[in-house]
């Protein structure tokens, strides 16, 4: 066993019970027996027994090392849809009704889960564990490598989480050791597909993941006390959508805490985005978007609105926003953006010959802070 002692698995090889055994002849035409079992106690905490328990045998014969992976459940979950749809797009369908996790024991979700008739609710106090990890499938004869772990709602689908200040819904990996629990980009996110209409979180933590959540053309999305951090990418990655977001804190996001391309509407209101080393911003945003990487057509333009009331945007960076006008300042009303008894950070971006020079007057009043301000007891401790 590679796990030995610390192993939740037991060996027995034709008979003989043992983590290690050696010198084991299998004579020509003839065969052993190797059993394995498994010892859980499903009401453990998840510190001793995780939603999975794994460990593997490894056998070494004539030379050559070769393992066989073994995995046990370690919780008592609801599996949806079940452990063997780690590749799987599953849809979830109710007819255009409702789906209601309210048991209190936690959902584990394996693959890709989509609902596109049906509104999940997830009532306060509902934790659900999303399994990520490589998955690979064919598409035009090539192989394609992906993280399968997802949450996705389509044009007919809506999200109502409705957690409450006492009992927040927490959407994370399904890794919860101590060494995983700051650790990103576990599973993917939660994607609201184009159209995607009524979807509302409030008091609810999404962590840990390659995004927290991407907004879709024209879909729509409400939050109100909402902490995402922890992604690997975008805490909130918006494009050409509609995102009302209230009281809500985006932070330890690799990328952007908050990105907006394609145009769209956009309000927050009492929100925090900081962001500390990490290359991108705190808050992109603007009018358009390019077709190929290299932006060799002509982008496509649609109008941006975006207002920030009594809100932080900073971080590590000298600019802690990013501005893009797809329009080159040709049409203002392609590019409009308020600010409202702000803290912001910005430095380039006020340069005339690059910038936004005229920043300050669609930010006001605004506090532009530096370094030496201190806006957190502990920036390390997220505090």
């Amino acid at each position: 066993l590679s796990g030995n002692s610390q192993s939740k698995f037991n060996l027995n090889v034709d008979g003989i019970p043992g983590d290690v055994h050696e010198d084991v002849v299998v004579y020509p035409e003839d065969s052993i027996y190797v059993f394995c079992e498994v010892t859980i106690n499903p009401d453990d905490p998840l510190s001793l027994s995780p939603f999975f328990v794994y460990d593997s045998v490894i056998f070494e014969t004539n030379g050559n090392t070769q393992a066989v992976t073994l995995e046990a459940f370690g919780q008592n979950a609801n599996y949806i849809p079940s452990r063997w749809h780690k590749d799987s797009i599953v849809q979830y369908g109710c007819n255009g009704g409702e789906v209601i996790w309210d048991d209190p024991k936690p959902y584990v979700i394996y693959g890709i889960v989509a609902f596109d008739d049906c509104t999940l609710t997830l009532p306060p106090g509902c934790r659900v564990h999303v399994h990520g990890g490589l998955s690979r499938t064919e598409i035009d004869m090539q192989t394609v490598i992906y993280n399968s772990g997802r949450l996705y709602f389509g044009a007919n689908g809506k999200l109502n989480v409705q957690g409450s200040l006492d009992n927040p819904v927490i959407i994370q990996g399904d890794r919860l050791e101590p060494e995983y629990q700051d650790e990103p980009g576990q599973w993917t996110g939660i994607i609201f597909a184009a159209g995607s209409k009524g979807n509302h979180i409030q008091y609810a933590e999404i962590k840990n993941s390659l995004f927290g959540i991407y907004v879709d053309s024209t879909a729509e999305l409400s939050m109100q006390n909402v902490k995402v951090y922890n992604t690997s990418g975008p805490g909130l990655f918006a494009l050409h959508s509609n995102v009302t977001a209230d009281n809500c804190l985006f932070y330890n996001n690799g990328s952007y805490c908050v990105q907006i391309g394609y145009g769209g509407t956009y309000r927050f209101n009492y929100c925090t985005l900081a962001n500390f080393g990490t290359p991108a911003p705190a808050l992109g945003f603007g009018n358009g978007i390019c077709d190929d990487p290299l932006c060799s057509t002509p982008p496509r333009i649609f109008p941006l609105d975006i207002k920030l009331v009594n809100s932080i945007v900073y971080g590590s960076k000298r600019d802690e926003i990013a501005i893009s006008d797809f329009t080159g300042g040709q049409n203002p009303f392609s590019l409009t953006y308020s600010f409202e008894h702000c803290i912001v950070r910005v430095d380039d971006l006020l340069d005339p010959n690059v910038g936004f020079p005229d920043f300050f007057d669609f930010c006001d009043p605004c506090i532009n802070a530096t370094p030496q301000d201190a806006l957190f007891v502990n920036s390390p401790e997220d505090d």
